[in-house]
Formats: structure tokens, sequence, C-alpha cells
């Protein structure tokens, strides 16, 4: 059986964007996952082997040299047909160490672009890492057309033209099967009594990193303008808290928290999105935006900015709303049409899960996936 390895800066993204291929690729091939505290995650997935490797986010040359050793190490130790990545410091270090060790396949999927919201030398050279990264794999991906085209604007690309994505986009696509209202909603009571949440409440939900970038205090913006009007409504604000600027301005002023139910990263986000009404990500940056499609098998519609990625992953008008990046006035109001309009919000809701069926099970990513697996490359 050959030898997969998937490399990842951090162990979040098992659960949340490779938990689908994983689980598809098991049955055809031997699996090792390698990043920070993966180990954590060994009862979920009991027949991947796991390995824990430290890897810095952000630029750190003693750590990232021994983090590359490391690697290199583990590559020449399991021998691996393929390797795959994602996330950028994972992807250059994994591309080296396959490299060096002349793993047959070499593969990356991009997630979105680090440098897409820098300026000068910061965005040089965080776009130099992504080609190279491009130069040492066999193959590099995207998870979403539009950010294929992002890249090749950018005179990133494959062959003259946009790099390859898996059917229509999505890094793995959603379990379709088992991620439903009917086999959650055994657990939206007891959860909507242990969030203070009545039946009758509406709830907006944010489920993402944090960050700036991922449009934190754009959201909490937006909803306090519409909370003025509507008193009533909530805002579920859940995901881990990785960036200082946006911890400040919420402790700067607590009002800004008035009917916000603040959790960090959860383990099960199906949950949270089940007992919720609509999704908003107000996002800069998106390589897909795969909370969307989470979201969109449950029935809910979406709320983002127009950016690559969520012009992907949300249908304005169809399966969602999208407005122009940076307008939280234009976001607020955009929360405000779907909770005033009822039976808007439910279309929306049909068709989001109708296109979820048609284009985005884990089933039909895997299938596109597998075929690169073995070496056999788009033309």
């Amino acid at each position: 059986m050959k030898k997969i390895i998937y490399i990842t800066t951090i162990s979040n993204t098992l659960p949340w964007h490779l938990k689908n291929i994983i689980e598809n690729a098991v049955k055809d091939f031997e699996i090792y996952v390698i990043g920070d505290d993966v180990k954590k995650y060994s009862l979920l997935f009991p027949r991947i082997k796991m390995i824990n490797l430290k890897i810095e986010r952000k630029p750190k040359i003693f750590s990232d040299f021994k983090a590359l050793f490391k690697l290199i190490v583990y590559f020449l130790k399991i021998k691996p047909d393929i390797s795959h990545s994602i996330m950028p410091k994972s992807g250059l270090l994994a591309s080296i160490a396959a490299r060096l060790t002349l793993t047959p396949i070499r593969l990356h999927t991009f997630t979105g672009q680090v440098w897409s919201n820098y300026d000068g030398n910061k965005r040089k050279f965080y776009k130099l890492i992504d080609l190279i990264i491009i130069k040492l794999n066999t193959l590099c991906l995207t998870d979403s057309p539009s950010q294929s085209n992002y890249l090749f604007l950018n005179n990133i690309g494959y062959k003259k033209g946009p790099l390859p994505v898996i059917g229509k986009g999505s890094l793995s696509g959603v379990d379709v099967k088992k991620y439903n209202i009917k086999s959650l909603s055994n657990n939206s009571l007891k959860l909507k009594e242990k969030l203070a949440i009545d039946e009758d409440d509406f709830i907006f939900a944010y489920i993402a990193r944090k960050t700036i970038d991922k449009g934190a205090i754009d959201m909490i913006d937006s909803f306090q303008q519409l909370r003025k009007k509507h008193p009533k409504l909530k805002l579920l604000f859940v995901g881990p808290s990785e960036d200082k600027a946006v911890i400040d301005y919420l402790d700067s002023n607590k009002s800004l928290l008035i009917n916000v139910i603040t959790l960090e990263a959860v383990s099960n986000h199906f949950e949270y999105l089940n007992i919720s009404d609509v999704l908003c990500l107000p996002s800069y940056r998106e390589g897909f935006g795969t909370i969307v499609i989470d979201a969109a098998a449950l029935g809910k519609p979406a709320i983002g900015y127009k950016i690559p990625g969520l012009i992907d992953s949300i249908v304005h008008n169809k399966t969602g709303i999208l407005v122009s990046e940076k307008h939280t006035n234009l976001f607020s109001s955009a929360m405000e049409k779907l909770y005033l309009d009822n039976n808007l919000r439910e279309q929306f809701g049909k068709n989001a899960l109708a296109r979820v069926n048609e284009f985005y099970s884990s089933e039909s990513i895997y299938a596109g996936l597998k075929i690169i697996y073995n070496g056999n490359y788009p033309d």
C-alpha cells in the first residue's frame, strides 16, 4: 500500500480541513500526519499515524531549520510515495524535505495567500515563498477557481494557465451524509440551554479565527450596528483568539460584546452552525471558505465580502449575499435583509444545500484528488 504524508502547521486543520480527505484516503493509502500537536487527535483518527512536530506559523530561523531537519528525518524513515501539504510554512518546509528526499509525488494545496493584503517587501517575501513551493513540488493546487485566477493574474500558474482545482473547489468537501439537521437535532436543545439561547432567538454566527484578516472586528462592528435597531439579536462569535489587536479592541469597549456569545475553538462547529440562522464571514482573505459550505450543508445561507474564494463558496443572491470588502454598513444591511425576510433566507438556505449536494460532497472531492495521488496530473 502506498504511503502519504500530510503536513500541516497547526493541529486544528485536521478536524476543520483535512478530516474528510484522510477519512477517505485511509481506505486506499497508509496515512501519516505531521504537524504541531496533531497526536491529540489520535483517538479521532485511530488508523492514522500522527507525528507531533512544532512548526511556527511566523518566520523563526532557528526553529524553522530545526523543524526542517526533523521533517527530513521523518521522510527518510517513512519513505512516502506522496507528500501533501497545506498552509504556507508547512508547505515550504514540506516541499524542501520532500524534494531533498526524492519523494515521487509532491503536492501542495494553496488555501489563500498571506501576501494578498501586504505591500512592499513584505508582500514580495511571502509571494516568494509561494513561488518556491510551486518550484519544488510536482504539482500545486488551489481550493477555488477564483484563487487560481487571482494567482494567475499575479504570474503564478500551471502550464501557462491557472493552477488546477478539484471540481468546483473546496479543500475536502462536506460529508453530506453525516452532517445534516436531523443528525444534529438531538444536541441542539442542550446546546441552546448551555448558551442561554431562547428558542425564538435569531442567531448570526461567526466561526473562524478571531483575527483582523478574518474580519473579526468587522463582524462585531456590523453586528452592533444592527443590534441597535433590533436589540434582541444575538451573535455566536466562535474561534480561537489569535490576534492581539482584536483582543485589545474588544477589551477597550465591553459594550461591543452586548448579546455576543463568545467562545474559543470548538470541537464540532456543525453543532453551532445548526443552532444558527445565518453564517457571517467578513473575511479579507480566503482560499475558498470551507465554513460556508459546512453551513450550506445544514441549509444555512451566508454573508461575506466579495473577495477571491468567497465568490466561489457563496453565490450572490442565490445562496447568500456578497458585499464590498471592508464596508461594515453594507454587511450590516445584508444581515438585516436576511433577518427580516424569512422567505428569502429559507430559499437561500435551500439553494445552498442543493449546491453542496451537487458539487461539494467529500466523496467527489476525494475522487478527483485520488486521480492525482495515482500520478495522473491535469493536462
